[in-house]
């Protein structure tokens, strides 16, 4: 057994991808601190996971929760029920899937494209500042994008041989996908597509059959989840940011505003526009580690992505251009973000068109067939090694940036601060109205509502009243609908303290 072991430990440093996530390995652990990088998303997933844990259901606030699948709160859950808010571990696990995303995208890629080429594009991927910086934060892309690329590898082992067990494996992981992020729908989609192109190589009848159990399985549990969404009755309230539905904010004119209408053509053909030129510019700040935003340098992914599709198309393919699409029908914007599960796959189609270039000039030197593949390697190896160093500089800033002492600093400190200080002062039946409520939720562990972002200042008292808030938390982050309503309202919010920037009131009424 241990002379069975030492040859499977040779056999995998001699793979270069071992090398390349070994080096992840050492990378991501320089990021792992004890502290919450703050997000309002990420506030909301470890309160979702701590209702869980409590007995309370899948509840934020006690409201029942229809925006975010359970996937991700289910993986927070056991860190939450066994060892409290610890955020070095939540940290942990979503480095831990950084790590494991390398791996398996050195494993899928090298299916395709050899081992030289799939660890150039797992390298890039681990030396980008997006994977590197969304790492250090407790949300759900980075986990998602595991799950993902395991489906998709699963999806093209069971295409080299099927089976029932790894179709049922293929199902699984898709509906993982779907439930830890709603776009995961796209791997289903890509995977079925894929399965029923392998006809006549598979016999048509086949092909559909096994695609037509990742759809349903992937029909039922959405069915299961968005039935049970419709028909709870007990929600946050609609004129609410953190209560916007996925499926609003979707046909949103303008998801900030609460009262928008429904997008129309014209509309929707302007936000088309506006993303394609945005996630151009972010691909192109990808590929050059933030050194140029051409957008036209998106067109090498996209050059690649046509190439490698007309050598031989597989679920990834179908998976990227599905992904993509979501994205820009998509209103939100959050930088590289909503990039990085499919970081892979950008370098490796970017290194599919450069790389093609490689081999031309080889053929055109006359240089033998046999050397074409390893000019692609070197070439491949050339970029990568290239990127890397490109992207040292970002790469040491985010290092640094997370292991500042004190973590918390400015407005975010004070903030924190005066929430933490809520949870001691405050009476348990308390209520809070800020803006990112969730930061309240999970440092004050007390209700917090936001105000719904109008200019009427009538209509943010009117809330506040129906709420039933009892505290008001202001800084920087309220100037623009909070914060002017209790600068104009002296009789209705009385300080009662100061923490750095920011001001606690307690409410003495909401209204005349």
């Amino acid at each position: 057994m241990i002379r069975s072991l030492a040859s499977t430990c040779r056999r995998a440093l001699r793979e270069p991808g071992a090398w390349v996530v070994g080096a992840s390995a050492i990378l991501y652990a320089c990021v792992l601190v004890p502290h919450w990088r703050p997000t309002w998303d990420s506030a909301t997933y470890i309160a979702l996971a701590r209702s869980l844990v409590a007995g309370d259901g899948y509840t934020y606030m006690g409201y029942d929760h229809t925006k975010y699948p359970p996937g991700f709160p289910l993986l927070l859950a056991p860190i939450v029920g066994v060892f409290g808010p610890n955020f070095l571990l939540m940290r942990g696990l979503v480095a831990g899937c950084a790590v494991a995303s390398v791996a398996a995208a050195y494993a899928l890629i090298r299916r395709a494209a050899g081992p030289w080429v799939a660890a150039a594009a797992a390298a890039m991927t681990a030396a980008s500042y997006a994977l590197l910086f969304e790492s250090t934060r407790i949300l759900s892309d980075v986990p998602y994008m595991l799950v993902s690329l395991l489906a998709l590898l699963a999806a093209e082992r069971l295409r080299e041989a099927r089976s029932w067990r790894r179709l049922a494996g293929v199902a699984a992981l898709c509906v993982a996908a779907y439930l830890v992020r709603i776009v995961g729908f796209t791997v289903a989609v890509a995977v079925a597509i894929s399965l029923v192109a392998d006809a006549p190589r598979i016999p048509l009848r086949k092909a559909a059959r096994d695609a037509a159990v990742v759809l349903v399985a992937l029909a039922a549990v959405a069915a299961v989840w968005m039935g049970r969404n419709a028909l709870v009755t007990n929600e946050l309230p609609p004129t609410l940011r953190e209560a916007l539905s996925y499926e609003a904010e979707l046909v949103a004119t303008d998801p900030s505003h609460p009262h928008t209408g429904t997008l129309s053509w014209p509309a929707l053909r302007a936000r088309l526009a506006t993303n394609a030129r945005y996630y151009a510019t972010l691909t192109a700040l990808l590929l050059t580690s933030k050194r140029s935003p051409a957008w036209w340098l998106a067109l090498v992914v996209i050059a690649g992505w046509a190439l490698t599709g007309i050598r031989g198309a597989t679920a990834a393919e179908w998976y990227f251009a599905g992904y993509v699409a979501v994205y820009i029908l998509w209103p939100a914007h959050q930088g590289e973000r909503f990039l990085v599960p499919v970081l892979p796959f950008i370098f490796y189609y970017a290194l599919a068109a450069l790389t093609a270039i490689g081999a031309l000039v080889a053929r055109v030197a006359t240089a033998p067939t046999s050397r074409r593949p390893l000019a692609e390697s070197a070439t491949a190896a050339v970029l990568a090694a290239a990127f890397v160093l490109a992207g040292a500089r970002e790469v040491g800033v985010r290092v640094r940036t997370e292991r500042r002492d004190p973590y918390y600093q400015g407005v975010m400190r004070d903030y924190i601060a005066a929430l933490a200080w809520l949870r001691e002062a405050s009476a348990p039946d308390a209520v809070i109205v800020t803006n990112r409520a969730p930061y309240g939720v999970l440092w004050a562990e007390r209700p917090t509502y936001t105000v719904p972002w109008v200019a009427d200042h009538a209509e943010i008292l009117a809330s506040i009243r129906a709420n039933g808030a009892t505290h008001a938390v202001t800084n920087s982050y309220t100037q623009r609908y909070l914060g002017p309503v209790v600068d104009a309202n002296p009789g209705v919010f009385r300080p009662i303290a100061e923490i750095g920037s920011t001001r606690v009131y307690e409410i003495v009424r909401a209204g005349p």
